[in-house]
């Protein structure tokens, strides 16, 4: 009876030391991951981001060339 309480003793530690094992090899895995992933995405998003502003840029700018300096040409400067 003594012998498979010691067998079970020596399972339990073992499987104990293989799960430490593996949720350590997976949070190290995850502590890599993690901020590679976080910065491809923000690189993403700060491009698409960019590429948005720019063409709001260019429709704002038709936009005043269209308007307002045709208005502007058409005005009298003269004081």
């Amino acid at each position: 009876m003594s012998d498979k309480s010691v067998f079970l003793k020596i399972l339990k530690n073992k499987t104990i030391m293989i799960i430490i094992l593996i949720t350590v090899i997976m949070l190290a895995s995850l502590s890599i991951a993690i901020p590679q992933l976080t910065q491809k995405n923000l690189i993403d998003l700060v491009t698409k981001n960019s590429l948005t502003m720019v063409d709001q840029i260019k429709l704002t700018r038709g936009y005043y060339v269209k308007e307002v300096v045709g208005d502007v040409k058409k005005y009298d400067h003269t004081i």
